[in-house]
């Protein structure tokens, strides 16, 4: 019980952390600096998304934990030292990025490059740690990070600093402190070592090349309009756009904790051959999912004075429509999500992946077409049809997988019989 609570209360810290930091940020910071923010974070998310495929993903699943296995020393130090290069390389392109896009050295590109160095080791360790299966490591991680980057932020929000230089540079320390726990708390954490172990690291990059691309897909229908919006029409408006996100923050988690819960029921039905009770379990799942934030932007719609006045601040004008906009854009990603899980555990990776890049060049160019022609607000729109047509692709192929399971059950039952 307690290798599965520990991963759930662990998402509920991250999770939690990031809401309020966002609430702090909208209601003091800015809307020009919360959406350069923004635009920044996205970044070094997609980044921690790579390191996820280039890291986390082959420490988890190419050679398993055990403190006196060799082959798994070795594997840790060759990531290890890719791990080295690789957060040392995104330093130095947010150091270079930032400088580039303010057309000048500022002091926002080194505070950007030392927020990403130590995120970044932050999340290696993490991926470590969870890849040993000490979730309690990496929930100690999260849980200093999370105490003190808020305090770190709460002591800006004091001292009227809420300001982007001090906002990176104050959740770069705490990162840094985290990295050091994990360390702390994992026996024998690999060094790195860059003779033969970086060599050694490309037979793990020939596996995890494929999964590389997918997270680039799925990065890009998820992210695509903070950086077409930002690009087209300035931080300013990305922050009124994405601001109106932060009161369903709570139902995206939501849907992911169903998902985590959902996981092990699925597979059960699935190896008990009961595919009808997979799709309606699925299909009721989705509906009560669909129905929570039809009753969320009610109690907002109803609330909305409250959450204008103390989320808000009267800064963001005309929110209540961006955040309806939202809600639905949310609600058409629980098919998808839903659709997902449903083939991985059939196991049909490669159907999902090919669904995501699809989806995420629909996502693309819808919002680049509607930012460009129509306006800011629109672009969401772009990023629903993608999630649109990733659905209907997972659902097409679902369709098709399960008709050939039952069809090969009926099969082997009449075999069976005769």
């Amino acid at each position: 019980m307690k290798r599965y609570a520990l991963p759930l209360i662990d998402q509920v810290v991250v999770a939690a952390f990031n809401l309020v930091l966002q609430l702090v940020l909208v209601r003091f910071a800015s809307a020009e600096d919360y959406g350069t923010f923004v635009l920044w974070q996205a970044l070094v998310m997609v980044m921690v998304g790579f390191q996820d495929a280039m890291i986390g993903l082959p420490l988890s699943v190419r050679i398993p934990y055990e403190p006196g296995s060799r082959r798994r020393f070795v594997l840790e130090r060759q990531v290890a030292t890719f791990t080295g290069l690789f957060v040392a390389a995104a330093a130095c392109l947010f150091l270079i990025g930032v400088s580039l896009a303010y057309g000048a050295v500022v002091w926002l590109a080194p505070a950007q490059a030392v927020f990403a160095l130590t995120f970044l080791t932050y999340y290696a360790v993490r991926y470590l740690a969870q890849s040993r299966a000490k979730f309690g490591a990496a929930l100690a991680m999260d849980s200093a990070y999370a105490v003190l980057a808020l305090g770190a932020v709460a002591g800006l929000v004091f001292a009227d600093a809420v300001r982007l230089v001090p906002v990176f540079l104050g959740l770069s320390l705490p990162a840094v402190v985290a990295a050091v726990v994990g360390l702390a708390m994992l026996d024998r954490p690999p060094a790195i070592r860059f003779r033969r172990m970086l060599s050694g690291y490309r037979e793990i990059w020939r596996d995890s090349r494929w999964t590389v691309v997918a997270v680039a897909a799925s990065e890009m229908q998820n992210r695509a309009f903070v950086f077409i919006i930002s690009a087209f029409y300035g931080p300013a408006v990305l922050a009124g756009i994405f601001a109106g996100n932060l009161v369903l923050r709570h139902l995206v988690m939501l849907v992911l904790a169903w998902k985590a819960f959902a996981r092990p029921f699925v597979a059960t039905m699935r190896n008990a051959g009961d595919y009808r009770g997979l799709v309606r379990f699925c299909a009721v799942s989705g509906l009560v999912l669909v129905g929570v934030y039809v009753v969320n932007l009610a109690v907002v719609s109803v609330a909305w004075p409250l959450f204008e006045t103390y989320i808000y601040a009267g800064k963001y004008e005309n929110m209540l429509p961006v955040v309806r906009v939202w809600t639905l854009i949310n609600a058409l990603q629980v098919p998808m999500v839903i659709l997902a899980l449903m083939l991985t555990t059939l196991g049909r990776y490669r159907a999902d992946s090919f669904a995501v890049m699809i989806g995420s060049v629909v996502t693309l160019t819808g919002v680049t077409l509607l930012a460009k022609f129509v306006s800011a607000d629109a672009t969401l729109f772009g990023a629903g049809l993608g999630y649109v047509v990733t659905a209907a692709i997972m659902a097409y192929t679902v369709r098709g997988e399960l008709a050939r399971r039952r069809a090969g059950a009926r099969l082997a039952a009449a075999a069976e019989a005769a």
